[in-house]
C-alpha cells in the first residue's frame, strides 16, 4: 500500500512536541496554527452528525 502524503503528514505531526512550538517566532506559530485549522477544516465533517437514538425519534414521530 503506497503511503499518502496524509501518512507522512500525520508522522511528522506526531513527532512534534511542546519544546519544538515554543522555539518558533510568534509568526511562525501563528502560520502553524494556520495550517493545522486548514487541515482540521477539511478532515471535520460539514454540517450536523446525523442523530440517533429514542429520544430523536420520539422527536421525529418515528416509534419503534
Amino acid at each position: 500500500m503506497p503511503v499518502t502524503n496524509v501518512d507522512r503528514l500525520e508522522a511528522l505531526l506526531a513527532t512534534v512536541g511542546q519544546a519544538d512550538v515554543a522555539v518558533l517566532s510568534p509568526a511562525e506559530r501563528r502560520r502553524l496554527a494556520d495550517w493545522c485549522r486548514r487541515i482540521a477544516a477539511m478532515a471535520e465533517p460539514e454540517g450536523e452528525a446525523p442523530k440517533s437514538g429514542v429520544l430523536d425519534d420520539l422527536k421525529g414521530g418515528r416509534q419503534g
